[in-house]
């Protein structure tokens, strides 16, 4: 790695880092990396002990009335001014850094005892409590936080004890109407929340688990006819294909092909992948189709499916292409729909809910409800017959 060089005067110097970078064009361009450093040695004329980086460290410089010049300083731009005296020396500039920030921390940090909303919430979602769940599941989670947080973030949290509060939460939930998926997650995260100050014994009851949902629009006719998964594969990169296949024949998020590993797709003859969203356990069979997509792949990563560079497929890199190729095939119909038709084939070959459920990482108590949003009644009547005529055979 490059070594440092130290310029400057002994407060407010930088460090500058020779870096290199590879540009598609193969030239190596050369970059200097700065960051604010103080050098506290021993003297003047003397190697320093000590360089500290003060990063974000904001010196800008004025001139007095009488045109002398004089520097201020901030822990950062647009923060708070560092209680320092005109000419500091690198231990005071030092001190007062990180004096400062350590206050600023504290003062973001939720009192355990408060009862406020808002610093219920911030401990409500504190990072450490829902490990093992996606970076984008965290984020909306993060987001609908914000919503309540703006609501009723200055109320105390025994407000939701009164049962009064139920023609303000109807209220809350009326005013996203024009928006039913985002008022439902919004109004499910409430009853989230307060079951979670429920169970500390925060408040008695929870008021908004009986609040009704706007009815979902049911995308169970929705679905994708091999025509149309050909056409997007004809359209989409060679890297792309094997995932939109996977989906279909699988059933999981992409998030969770994205993130498949090969140490998850098991010797006898089974996937076993737990879900990013759920954390649920989805144990799916290697049959025929689904073999053959997975042995045209190479073992070049602990990923299953890579992209064009040979590298991880990003959620976000991946939607962007099936985006593309989905426009290009002229297909108005999402990603998320081949869940449902990969939840339709299950069914039109006679797997029961329990054997559906195991497949697609729900659990037993919520399969009844999402089969009614994602598979028509003809794909569940066809697997009826099957099993049916399976079991007239057997007499």
């Amino acid at each position: 790695s490059p070594r440092p060089y130290i310029s400057g005067g002994p407060v407010g110097g930088t460090v500058r880092c020779w870096m290199r970078s590879w540009t598609r064009s193969r030239v190596w361009k050369h970059q200097i990396r700065r960051q604010r450093v103080v050098r506290m040695g021993k003297g003047k004329g003397e190697k320093p002990g000590v360089s500290v980086k003060l990063k974000g460290l904001h010196t800008p410089k004025y001139k007095r009335a009488d045109g002398s010049p004089t520097t201020y300083y901030y822990a950062w731009r647009g923060g708070p001014k560092l209680d320092v005296g005109e000419e500091p020396t690198p231990e005071e500039l030092a001190r007062a850094f990180y004096d400062t920030h350590d206050a600023f921390k504290r003062s973001r940090l939720p009192d355990p005892r408060s009862t406020i909303t808002a610093a219920l919430l911030s401990r409500y979602i504190n990072p450490e409590e829902y490990e093992g769940r996606s970076e984008k599941w965290y984020k909306e989670k993060v987001r609908h936080v914000g919503i309540l947080r703006e609501e009723f973030g200055e109320d105390d949290i025994t407000v939701f004890d009164d049962p009064a509060i139920l023609d303000d939460l109807y209220g809350f939930r009326n005013s996203m109407r024009d928006t039913p998926t985002k008022a439902n997650h919004v109004m499910a995260e409430l009853a989230a929340f307060l079951g979670w100050c429920r169970k500390r014994g925060v408040i008695e009851k929870n008021l908004a688990a009986g609040i009704d949902r706007f009815e979902k629009k049911k995308r169970a006719h929705i679905i994708w006819t091999e025509n149309e998964i050909d056409a997007v594969c004809r359209e989409a990169t060679p890297a792309a294909r094997p995932l939109i296949r996977a989906a279909v024949l699988t059933g999981l998020d992409r998030a969770d092909l994205v993130a498949l590993n090969w140490s998850e797709v098991g010797e006898d003859g089974f996937i076993r992948h737990r879900r990013a969203k759920t954390v649920e356990l989805a144990v799916i069979p290697i049959y025929g189709a689904l073999a053959d997509v997975l042995n045209a792949l190479p073992k070049a990563s602990p990923k299953v499916f890579l992209n064009g560079r040979k590298q991880p497929w990003t959620a976000d890199g991946f939607s962007t292409g099936f985006r593309r190729a989905k426009i290009k095939a002229g297909i108005d119909k999402r990603f998320k729909d081949l869940r449902g038709t990969a939840a339709t084939y299950f069914y039109q070959c006679g797997l029961g809910d329990e054997d559906v459920a195991e497949i697609m990482g729900w659990s037993e108590e919520t399969c009844k409800e999402i089969r009614r949003e994602y598979v028509t009644d003809a794909a569940r009547a066809d697997g009826l017959i099957i099993q049916l005529n399976k079991a007239r055979t057997k007499v």
